[in-house]
């Protein structure tokens, strides 16, 4: 086993550096790279255990020597990914969420954040398993069984729901695929959605670097405030140049900004989203812009040429494909749903095509184990696919090379947190009685009443309710009726829209597409291109009363900045008068310099790790 250790280990490692060379942006530190690598690590290792487990499980006479070896990487990747959901990756997420420019404060910053959901989650814990205690439910050694009977349950809710979707929409965007008129035409629409994603980006981001460059005019070079700035400015200068922000309209709220050290807090950290919004729908505008044109081209070259034989073999292969993973889907849910049944019914594992075909491939090896990986990576596939694509999380899944730390972090704790719930549930459909990984790493969760076993098998009805209602759209039908706007618009996904915005989208994405509407990524001819290129009306088309109310605005931003000017002078002057007052005592500017000191030293140690 100590070689398939080692291979296990090898490829979890090639597949976890690739992903960060091909994901991270150039900015993220080495530190988040390397965490965010040691957590996939663990749990692609942890998903590439199943098939030896289960084929190993499956066989009347077990090894011995394998089972203990399974059970210690199970017990070792179960546990690794436990600490990384719950300890490294949410400290280090929320130290690099934190704009603060000291390395103390954003540690500082991180702890306050994460210290409130291990004291409620402490909390929590420790009244339910009093309760369990005192009722006579749970003794004192099936502790271990409740953290994980706790995680397991959260894990499963979600990913069961999850899957589900994917279940249904995995076969259906092949299916779609497969057509490059239908695709064509979906993809447009998308064009025109993301196109009014970059000018929304856009426009916070030269609305961000204004505001930074007027900070920098108020704030003189002598106060202790210049610093801040000068750093904001170098850091937004990289996305926007200068030049672009010269005329920018400010709203009611882009001002309330104070001239102290937490307001440069709160403006740097609007710079930074604004830089990483941008980037990210930069990336996904153009990606798609060039794939809808270079798929047009292709089947115009294939219509003239006459190559229909090569369109009806791409069709018919995609739409294979598509009801392959249809067949999959079928088979997982009636899984899912007859998993209650376990083997009380003299032919209950004919329900599960996973076991039935267990039992066809038990003596087969390479058999069993391509078996069990088809299955097993199309089920992650499908769970994964719905994660990133819920518009709750539409803004930190995985862009090549413009990934931001915090988005790695996020994904690295939603796979850490949802693997193992994923796995045990696959293996549960096997309807095997004893596992490495239900004998060693989820054994005590055994021990926990309703939640350490039956709710594992009862709850996945639940996920083929979900499926149904999903395939026949009720949820939608349900929204619209009901007109819950707000619950739809946060946790549906993003294919789920109205079909008024899905005519103006294809309006929108028609125009990007065929002008080649590039001009909008390019600052310097930003009001030189045609439709929506973020450059707004002309000062001509403006009426009297518009010229006004402009104007009235215009007059209505120099007197906030002029006010903010002078509250800053007080502030300084309160500050000098403070400062004064300090060198007459007994020392405590000695000890205010010392921490300064002691705080730069720190700054200096960490600023390559995590900035």
């Amino acid at each position: 086993m100590l070689a398939y250790t080692v291979t296990i280990a090898v490829i979890s490692l090639l597949i976890s550096a690739y992903g960060i060379r091909f994901y991270a942006a150039p900015t993220c530190a080495w530190l988040v790279k390397a965490i965010v690598a040691t957590s996939w690590l663990f749990c692609v290792g942890m998903v590439l255990i199943v098939p030896t487990d289960v084929q190993v499980s499956a066989r009347e006479v077990q090894p011995k020597q394998q089972h203990i070896a399974l059970s210690l990487l199970w017990n070792t990747t179960y546990w690794m990914c436990f600490l990384f959901t719950w300890v490294f990756n949410p400290i280090i997420a929320s130290f690099v969420s934190s704009a603060d420019f000291t390395f103390t404060a954003r540690m500082t910053a991180s702890f306050k954040e994460n210290i409130l959901v291990y004291v409620v989650s402490g909390v929590v814990t420790v009244l339910g398993v009093l309760l369990l205690i005192f009722s006579g439910k749970l003794t004192w050694e099936g502790i271990p069984g409740v953290i994980s009977a706790a995680g397991n349950v959260f894990g499963l809710v979600v990913v069961v729901l999850l899957l589900a979707y994917g279940l249904v929409d995995v076969p259906r965007s092949i299916w779609r695929y497969s057509d490059l008129d239908a695709w064509s035409l979906h993809a447009t629409k998308k064009v025109g959605k993301l196109h009014k994603k970059v000018e929304e980006a856009m426009s916070e981001l030269k609305i961000s670097a204004a505001l930074a460059a007027n900070m920098s005019k108020l704030i003189s070079k002598r106060d202790s405030l210049r610093k801040y700035v000068d750093q904001i400015n170098e850091e937004i200068s990289g996305a926007i140049p200068l030049s672009a922000v010269q005329d920018v309209e400010f709203g009611d709220l882009d001002l309330d900004y104070e001239l102290d050290h937490e307001g440069m807090v709160s403006l740097r950290k609007r710079c930074q989203r604004a830089v990483i919004v941008f980037h990210r729908s930069k990336y996904q505008y153009t990606k798609l812009v060039k794939s809808v044109q270079f798929t047009r081209d292709r089947l115009a070259h294939l219509q003239e040429t006459g190559a229909h034989t090569q369109l009806l073999a791409r069709e018919v292969g995609l739409k294979t494909l598509a009801v392959f993973c249809n067949i999959l889907s079928a088979g997982i849910i009636m899984a899912e749903a007859t998993l209650f049944l376990g083997t009380s019914l003299p032919y209950s594992d004919t329900f599960s095509v996973i076991s039935m075909l267990l039992k066809v491939c038990n003596e087969n090896i390479v058999g069993t184990y391509s078996m069990i990986l088809v299955f097993l990576l199309y089920f992650c596939s499908c769970t994964y696919h719905s994660l990133f694509k819920m518009k709750i999380f539409s803004l930190y899944y995985l862009v090549p090379n413009y990934t931001d730390s915090y988005s790695l972090l996020l994904n690295a704790s939603m796979l850490a947190r949802f693997t193992a719930p994923l796995c045990y549930n696959f293996i549960t459909l096997t309807k095997l009685k004893h596992t490495a990984l239900t004998d060693s790493a989820l054994a005590p969760m055994g021990k926990v009443p309703f939640f350490g076993r039956d709710f594992n098998l009862y709850y996945p009805i639940m996920g083929c309710v979900f499926y149904f209602a999903v395939a026949f759209n009720f949820w939608g039908r349900l929204i619209k009726a009901f007109r819950w706007v707000t619950f739809s618009s946060s946790l549906n996904f993003d294919d789920e829209e109205d079909e008024d915005d899905q005519s103006d989208f294809l309006t929108r994405g028609q125009s990007a597409v065929y002008r080649a509407d590039t001009a909008l990524l390019d600052f310097d001819s930003i009001g030189e291109g045609g439709h929506g290129n973020g450059a707004g009306p002309r000062e001509d088309s403006f009426t009297s009363s518009e010229k006004g109310q402009k104007k009235h605005r215009e007059l209505d931003t120099d007197e906030r900045w002029r006010q903010a000017q002078e509250r800053m002078r007080e502030k300084r002057g309160a500050s000098s008068g403070r400062s004064a007052a300090r060198s007459t005592g007994t020392g405590r500017d000695t000890s205010a310099g010392q921490n300064s000191t002691t705080s730069e030293k720190l700054d200096s140690i960490f600023k390559g790790l995590l900035s």
